[in-house]
């Protein structure tokens, strides 16, 4: 197992960062690498971003609502790998 940071992908090519609408996952929950996170919503949509990792989930660092620069860190996950 190996702990790595989730970061807030690129969703928007104009703006600089986006609001962290909804998380789909909370702190123990277990993800297979393509399931959904969380949304992101820009001025123009709603974006669904799917985990890159399988593993547990161990710390969110932001909660529903805040605004996060893109590529900042956002979450926690101990990885199979």
């Amino acid at each position: 197992m190996a702990l790595k940071m989730i970061s807030m992908p690129k969703v928007s090519q104009e703006m600089e960062e986006v609001v962290l609408y909804t998380w789909f996952v909370k702190p123990g929950d277990s993800v297979k690498a393509g399931d959904p996170l969380f949304s992101a919503e820009t001025e123009k949509t709603t974006v669904e971003v799917e985990s890159e990792y399988s593993g547990k989930i161990t710390r969110l660092l932001v909660a529903q609502g805040d605004t996060v620069k893109l590529f900042s860190e956002i979450a926690e996950i101990d990885t199979e790998d």
